[in-house]
């Protein structure tokens, strides 16, 4: 990879080529919130709604770009309700010929860094197949702490497996 990756704020001229990473991330992995492509009416909403959450502090997300092409992003998404308006929800996607690049470490960094002084955050949260080694070992680099475990929450196929719930307190 000789070009450079810039790991920055997603900005509204970014709606085509998100719509096309996400839905490439969906084909190439299980680990998605999904397995059937998104459409454009649904990628069309779902941009809507977060560049208006972004406007009012309560979401932040960051993108890998390469050049044009969005290669990983990141979220956070702050809870509702004033008693956990100070929880937010973190995910991050990496497509696969990115992976173990640190990429997803770059894009967490960030967006871990927004939601302590942007969105004024002090707890985030996230779930995590518990399959996914990989991703879990990057949560807990970066400090998330394992919850607990939900059996058999996801399914796949005709295939069940646990949901890990982690979280880290922001100092």
């Amino acid at each position: 990879m000789n070009e450079k990756i810039i790991i920055r704020k997603v900005k509204q001229a970014d709606y085509s080529e998100l719509f096309k990473f996400i839905n490439k991330g969906i084909k190439e992995t299980d680990f998605m919130f999904r397995s059937t492509p998104i459409t454009k009416k649904e990628e069309k909403l779902w941009f809507s709604t977060i560049m208006n959450e972004i406007k009012k502090k309560n979401s932040s997300m960051v993108v890998a770009d390469l050049s044009g092409k969005i290669v990983g992003n990141s979220s956070v998404n702050r809870n509702f309700g004033e008693k956990s308006s100070h929880v937010g929800d973190i995910g991050v996607i990496v497509l696969k010929e990115y992976w173990r690049s640190g990429i997803g470490t770059k894009l967490m960094e960030k967006s871990i860094k927004l939601a302590k002084n942007e969105l004024k955050l002090t707890l985030l949260t996230l779930d995590v197949h518990g399959d996914n080694i990989a991703g879990r070992k990057l949560y807990e680099k970066l400090g998330f702490v394992e919850l607990g475990a939900l059996p058999k929450a996801i399914k796949r196929n005709k295939n069940y497996v646990d949901k890990i719930f982690m979280y880290k307190v922001l100092k």
